[in-house]
């Protein structure tokens, strides 16, 4: 092998036999012959992060690629609560829409602490892609806020 250099870039010139040998480590070094994309989250509802989810609506989780329905149950899609007060799991429904993607959780009852103290948690693990191949796990966690409700108050004039 014969080094040159000039202004201040190295040059190799190669032996045919140190080229190819070279190029085979190279190629030897190299990742996985696998590309296959990883399915991902593309959307939520709430977000990841949101304060103001609503505290009776469901809960959607949008995949970029099918997904194997019988690989996701009230086992492995969780919906947890943490407060001032402790923590907590709600009871949810699972179902999948094929045609969009779309992971639907509905809990069993309104979900608590309107008052910004509470965070919800909804946590997904060992859910596979239609090919078979794990997701990674996820968790996606918000806050409910509940709206003030309107009080009138009646005055009346009088004598007191």
């Amino acid at each position: 092998m014969k080094v040159v250099r000039r202004k201040n870039n190295l040059i190799l010139t190669l032996l045919p036999s140190c080229a190819l040998s070279l190029l085979l480590l190279i190629a030897s070094c190299g990742g996985s012959s696998d590309n296959t994309p990883t399915t991902t989250i593309i959307s939520s509802t709430p977000a990841n992060g949101a304060i103001r989810a609503s505290p009776t609506a469901n809960l959607t989780v949008t995949f970029s690629a099918p997904l194997n329905s019988t690989s996701m149950n009230g086992a492995n899609v969780q919906l947890s609560s943490q407060s001032p007060y402790g923590y907590s799991e709600t009871p949810v429904t699972v179902s999948y829409d094929n045609a969009t993607n779309t992971i639907t959780v509905n809990p069993s009852t309104s979900l608590f602490g309107g008052d910004g103290r509470t965070t919800h948690t909804l946590t997904m693990s060992s859910i596979q892609d239609a090919a078979g191949n794990l997701i990674p796990d996820t968790a996606i966690s918000f806050k409910v806020y509940f709206a003030p409700v309107a009080q009138t108050a009646i005055y009346t004039a009088g004598i007191v």
